[in-house]
Parts: structure tokens; C-alpha cells; sequence
């Protein structure tokens, strides 16, 4: 290996900063997995230096340029101010909402992820399977949450310790979430609000996440739920008690009533 090029960053009275790097070879994007140029870091303190590694044979052949620097006043625990902002009346993913449900939605909240971008928790999706089933990142989550994937992160098995359930109590953060940066649009439509992109990097095993599986057959049904991060807050559920309904289009609706950041759940 070649000596590193380095790059020393110092975000003044900045409680927190993260960032998004592009990494150039020969004036083609490049990155590890060949998918986008652009990387994101999660947010952090203090001073950091960004090091860039090189074979010999490719020693002034990369460039590596800052795209993006977020000035964070507060610290990375203190990002749960969005903690407890959905409501009372929310359900934590752990509280039971029927007996059927139960097995499948404790399964299911394993592939679900709240998306942060600018320091702020705006989306949720989920890790979605292919035909392969060979465990490529795929993500699923709504087309109005579009922005620019490269710069979102991803924070996985954000589940309160505490199992609060439509009650006066807060809920309580775990501190072994995980959290992954960077990603590729993969295909997304307006008219039926889906996006579909794929994460930069696989998902550690460790990790014990799963991969939601789907169904294009007419079969309906019986019931739907819901796993998603309100408001920012810890992961949560719901359960329509209605009767489900196909074969309507989801355009030119006329009102609709949402908390904020409650659209784009993982709907099963």
C-alpha cells in the first residue's frame, strides 16, 4: 500500500457533524461497490480525518472530494428528541395487536429501518427480497420520501426497552440499533408512491435482519398491518381494523389526515 492522502476536518462549536464523500478514479465515479459515488458517514464529535487509501500501481489515480458537511447541534444521543414525538396513542412495534399477527409482525420488524437525512428521521421502509433470495440490500419505501439516496442513513432495530402500549409512559431507546449510510435508486413511480433503491453496503449478519417477502398474486389478505417510526420516534405498529380493499388507485385523492413522517411505513 501507498501512503495515505489525508484530509484533517475541524467543524467548529458543531456538537455533532456528519458527511457525504465522492470518490473519483480516473474521472469515473467509483466506490467499493461500484454503485454510486457518493458515500455518507454517521454523525459524530470531535475532529475526524478522512483517509485515502491507494495500491501502488493506482497512486494519482483517485481524487476524493467533500460533497456535503452537516452542522449537528446535538449530540448523536440526544437525536432522540424525536423519542416519545409520535403520541400516546402509538403502539410500540413490541405490543401485541392480535395473536395471528403477532408471530409475523415480530419477524417483519426485522427488516424494517427508519431513514434519516440531514441529522432528522423523515421515512421508514423495509429490506425487500428478490426472486435470487440471495439477500441483495434492496429497500422499499414510499416515492414521496425521494430525495437524493446517496446522503440517507438507514437506522435498523430501533426498539424500545420498555414495551409501551397507548399509555401515559414514555418509551425507552435501546443503544444497540444499527446504523448503515449510502444508497442507489433502483426504479420509483409517482402514481403508486413506491421507491425502490438498494443500500450501498450488504447488511452485517449480526445485525439478524430479514427480508420482507411479497406476493403479485390476486390472492387478498385478511387483515394489514403496519411497522413504522412516526414522527421520528422508536419503532412503532398499527393494525387497520377495516376490511381490505383491491384494485383501487391511490391518485387524485382528495384529503387525508397524517401525523408527520407517519407515511412511508412498512405495510404487511
Amino acid at each position: 500500500m501507498a501512503s495515505p492522502a489525508t484530509y484533517n476536518m475541524v467543524v467548529p462549536q458543531a456538537t455533532t457533524y456528519n458527511f457525504a464523500f465522492t470518490i473519483k478514479e480516473d474521472s469515473t465515479p467509483w466506490n467499493l461497490t461500484n454503485y454510486t459515488a457518493t458515500m455518507t458517514v454517521r454523525p459524530f464529535a470531535g475532529s475526524t480525518t478522512v483517509t485515502l487509501l491507494a495500491t501502488t500501481q493506482n497512486i494519482g489515480k483517485g481524487s476524493l472530494s467533500i460533497k456535503e458537511i452537516i452542522h449537528g447541534y446535538r449530540t448523536e444521543k440526544d437525536f432522540n428528541k424525536a423519542l416519545n414525538d409520535s403520541g400516546n396513542c402509538s403502539l410500540d412495534v413490541n405490543c401485541p395487536i392480535g395473536n395471528e399477527i403477532d408471530p409475523i409482525k415480530d419477524e417483519m420488524k426485522r427488516s424494517v429501518a427508519m431513514m434519516i437525512s440531514g441529522g432528522s428521521g423523515f421515512c421508514t421502509g423495509a429490506l425487500i427480497n428478490n426472486t435470487a433470495n440471495n439477500g441483495t440490500p434492496y429497500f422499499l419505501t414510499a416515492n414521496h420520501c425521494y430525495s437524493d439516496p446517496s446522503t440517507w442513513a438507514f437506522r435498523f432495530n430501533w426498539i424500545s426497552t420498555n414495551t409501551v402500549c397507548a399509555q401515559n409512559t414514555n418509551s425507552v431507546s435501546n443503544t444497540d440499533f444499527n446504523s448503515i449510510s449510502g444508497a442507489t435508486l433502483r426504479a420509483r413511480r409517482a402514481n403508486s408512491d413506491f421507491c425502490l433503491v438498494e443500500i450501498n453496503s450488504p447488511i452485517p449478519s449480526s445485525w439478524n435482519c430479514v427480508w420482507a417477502g411479497w406476493d403479485r398474486t390476486t390472492n387478498v389478505a385478511s387483515t394489514i398491518f403496519g411497522i413504522h417510526h412516526p414522527s421520528g420516534d422508536i419503532m412503532k405498529t398499527c393494525k387497520d381494523g377495516s376490511p381490505v380493499l383491491t384494485n383501487y388507485a391511490t391518485e387524485n385523492v382528495s384529503s387525508a389526515i397524517v401525523t408527520g413522517k407517519q407515511i412511508g411505513r412498512a405495510h404487511v
